[in-house]
């Protein structure tokens, strides 16, 4: 896939069929074997090269500003190091790392942990999971070379967990779009607009409302709210001059990237 090559991406995926193994880790052996649970495939294995610790591989990606991916993924917790097939009890998280000024000051600032594998406990090895999750990377976030997917487990009592992955995918979500539904005025000049988002706004980013007079000269900007709910429905009083209007979405006031914007749209009576 791109996500690697510096460019921005729209999709990855990994399964261990095809024998590309691009995988890293600074506590783990990472390889292609036979699924322990089923002989006609293959998956990646993460095993230990330490007794105890948070053992993880680790991808590195490209991450864009602003944007949402989506993660799936098979996991199977194996054996504890040093022992054979066991039962055990454990978490595995899926961990997207990217740079964050709003955790500068945190003990790791780079990662942002995901929820953990459902369910998180295994009732005993040989039981595959499959996890789906998202993440959207703040738009504050300027250094890539930190840009890292990256799935871990927990130890179990200090011992270090050796487990199996297959089937991951990462794909950004498409892009947003913002529309107009419903511009009308009444007689005493209080404009009402409707529309949508689509899908609620992260806090990052910005959504308005331009108003525009018969000459086409923008007379206000207003904002909107669509970080919980989708729709949207201004109203904006004294606004007899306004003849159309038009939608538009930006990344923040920071970054000032347009993510999306309606068609104009005409103000009827």
């Amino acid at each position: 896939g791109d996500g690697d090559s510096g460019k921005p991406f729209e999709s990855v995926t990994f399964n261990a069929e095809d024998g590309v193994n691009p995988f890293s880790s600074g506590n783990a052996d990472i390889t292609i074997v036979t699924d322990p649970a089923n002989p006609d495939n293959k998956v990646f294995r993460v095993s230990p090269t330490t007794a105890g610790g948070y053992i993880q591989m680790n991808y590195q990606m490209y991450f864009e500003p602003g944007a949402t991916y989506t993660v799936s993924f098979d996991v199977m917790a194996g054996s504890i190091y040093g022992d054979s097939w066991t039962q055990t009890s454990t978490t595995i998280h899926p961990d997207a790392r990217y740079d964050d000024p709003e955790q500068y000051n945190d003990k790791n600032p780079d990662d942002h942990v995901l929820q953990a594998v459902n369910p998180a406990s295994f009732s005993n090895s040989g039981q595959w999971r499959h996890c789906e999750t998202s993440f959207t990377v703040s738009t504050g976030s300027f250094i890539r070379s930190t840009d890292t997917f990256r799935i871990y487990a927990n130890p179990v009592n200090g011992k270090s967990l050796e487990f199996y992955v297959d089937n991951l995918v990462i794909t950004k979500v498409s892009e947003h779009s913002i529309t107009i539904t419903g511009a009308s005025m009444t007689g005493s000049g209080e404009l009402t607009v409707s529309g949508s988002v689509g899908s609620p706004l992260t806090p990052e980013m910005t959504a308005f409302v331009c108003t525009y007079d018969n000459s086409g000269k923008m007379t206000g900007v207003h904002m909107l709210d669509c970080t919980e709910t989708p729709d949207f429905s201004l109203t904006v009083a004294g606004a007899s001059e306004v003849k159309s209007v038009k939608a538009f979405i930006w990344s923040g006031f920071r970054t000032m990237k347009p993510l999306a914007q309606s068609n104009f749209a005409a103000v009827s009576d």
